[in-house]
């Protein structure tokens, strides 16, 4: 079995989208993902990413239950300035495209200081030059 492994959730009225199974050592965890979106400012000019974190209050008694916010927006995001209100959460988490193929996710969002990770989605891969030991012909 892999380290890590993705199911989606098959229960119609859960409180999770998904659910990761990993492993640390010998011991096996399941840990349920709720899948939310900051949508783009057509579809609600009026929203705001502290309203979409303070929503996340719904889910009041979910201590394992990690949230994953897809940033499906042009905007300009001020690090220093994310505030996420006190959740009973497992983990909050932010994910946006922010080039070409380059990817940011931000979180621990409930930690007292989130991660950065940029990463390259799907990796492109540039061509090589050619070595000194090939030769071009013409």
């Amino acid at each position: 079995m892999p380290d890590f492994q993705f199911d989606f959730a098959c229960v119609e009225h859960a409180d999770y989208d998904a659910v990761i199974r990993w492993r640390r050592r010998a011991d096996q965890f399941f840990t349920p993902i709720q899948l939310k979106e900051y949508v783009p400012q057509e579809l609600n000019p009026k929203l705001t990413l502290e309203t979409t974190l303070e929503q996340l209050s719904r889910y009041s008694d979910s201590n394992d239950l990690v949230v994953v916010i897809y940033l499906n927006r042009t905007f300009r995001l001020p690090l220093q300035a994310i505030y996420c209100p006190p959740l009973k959460l497992g983990g909050v988490y932010l994910v946006g495209g922010i080039a070409r193929n380059r990817w940011i996710l931000l979180g621990d969002l409930l930690e007292q200081v989130a991660g950065i990770s940029i990463f390259s989605y799907p990796e492109v891969l540039e061509p090589s030059a050619p070595t000194c030991n090939e030769t071009t012909s013409n």
